[in-house]
């Protein structure tokens, strides 16, 4: 994976991460996320179930969650200039 923010594997390599990462990374997510919800909003009505809508809709943000949490960890431990630009300007 390119960028180290959108990893979701559960060993986060925390060395890896900049801030110059985080704002494509935030916007990645985002755009992922505006996907999930449109694929719900054009499902034909005879798809419509749980998992295709209430579920999905649910799942629609976790990648945006997981990237977010990781600059908000970061903000935390690792306080700089940087990362609060990101921060501010995501």
């Amino acid at each position: 994976m390119a960028n180290p923010l959108l990893d979701r594997s559960f060993h986060i390599r925390w060395s890896q991460l900049t801030a110059e990462q985080a704002g494509p990374a935030i916007a990645h997510a985002l755009a992922e996320a505006a996907q999930a919800i449109a694929r719900i909003e054009t499902l034909p009505l005879g798809q419509v179930d749980y998992a295709q809508t209430f579920l999905a809709l649910e799942n629609a943000p976790d990648l945006l969650n997981e990237t977010w949490g990781k600059l908000t960890y970061l903000m935390s431990v690792a306080d700089a200039p940087a990362w609060r630009e990101v921060q501010h300007d995501s």
